[in-house]
């Protein structure tokens, strides 16, 4: 996902997140349903940044909430939540990929290599749509993130933190999220074309659109 134009969600002032790091899915899952668990991924040899970070992604997720609320009040996605000492928020998992900077910093192949760590870490759930922020450099500053799905149910929406600057982590969250859920069909009529498959091209303020800004 390219960033070149305006985007429907705004960036928001980090929430604090209060939680503490883990390798693994706190279990039970604080909401019942098919959730979205969130992951916070880092090359072999990256810094860990989860303690600022963390509260980006808890407002993030709470701007989504109130965005997909106010396109249908009936319904939201299932955040994978926890409760700590200040409430309830996320329940983020720590993944280290067994690859190095370096190896990510390429597009090809870092999907993939992600998506393999998650699967490692025992975050493979055909029930579970993960949401990954991925804080290491990437080559191309303006691919914002990827998602897509496998036929068991298996979904990963990943964030590429360090791209894109200034465009809003929330609406490439929202997008990905939604590459996981089949959007869009290519028998939509308004699906693009060629490389860009997959997305809408009627309307740039369309939040499928191949580029968001």
């Amino acid at each position: 996902t390219a960033a070149d134009i305006e985007t429907p969600l705004a960036t928001a002032a980090p929430a604090a997140w209060c939680g503490t790091a883990t390798q693994a899915d706190r279990a039970p899952n604080g909401i019942a349903g098919n959730p979205i668990h969130w992951v916070y991924a880092i090359p072999s040899d990256g810094a860990d940044n989860l303690a600022g970070l963390a509260s980006v992604m808890q407002a993030d997720a709470e701007q989504i909430d109130a965005w997909w609320r106010g396109q249908d009040p009936a319904r939201t996605p299932r955040n994978d939540v926890a409760t700590f000492a200040c409430g309830t928020q996320l329940d983020i998992t720590t993944v280290r990929v067994p690859r190095t900077s370096a190896q990510l910093s390429p597009l090809q192949g870092r999907f993939s290599a992600i998506v393999d760590a998650l699967d490692a870490a025992g975050l493979g759930s055909p029930l579970t749509k993960y949401v990954v922020y991925f804080d290491g450099p990437t080559a191309d500053a303006n691919v914002c993130g990827q998602g897509g799905s496998e036929p068991s149910g298996f979904g990963a929406a990943v964030v590429y933190y360090r791209s894109c600057t200034g465009v809003s982590t929330a609406a490439v969250a929202v997008h990905e999220v939604l590459h996981t859920l089949g959007a869009v069909s290519r028998s939509a009529p308004h699906d693009c074309d060629g490389e860009s498959s997959g997305h809408t091209c009627d309307s740039e303020s369309d939040l499928m659109f191949p580029s968001i800004g």
